[in-house]
């Protein structure tokens, strides 16, 4: 079932058009929110094997055109909610998945001392 939500959300962000660039003036504003949701149920291991994670990323950029030149300055930003701190299995099994890799990537040791 939880595979089912993830293709049906997944399906329904294809569907979505882009919005046209804003204009402040000559400069143009554009941006974009992009966001998903992973479930994975995939190993058998000592660690927790099933998990979901959602991870976001938001965009928002200026440029502008002009005869000599062109300019454009992005600001993006990663955002991952739900992590696991659980789902590293000890010796050659290890991460169980995305989810586990991000964790690790990214100081495991943090979320387990903010429990």
């Amino acid at each position: 079932m939880r595979r089912f939500l993830v293709f049906v959300i997944a399906a329904i962000a294809c569907a979505q058009t882009s919005p046209e660039p804003v204009k402040l003036g000559d400069v143009t504003v554009t941006g974009s929110f992009r966001s998903r949701v992973e479930a994975w149920d995939w190993f058998e291991a000592d660690a927790n094997n099933d998990y979901a994670f959602s991870g976001t990323f938001m965009r928002l950029g200026f440029g502008q055109q002009k005869k000599s030149f062109d300019w454009q300055l992005d600001f993006a930003a990663p955002v991952m909610l739900g992590l696991p701190d659980d789902a590293i299995a000890p010796g050659n099994q290890g991460q169980l998945g995305g989810g586990a890799n991000y964790a690790a990537a990214n100081d495991l040791e943090r979320f387990k001392r903010e429990k």
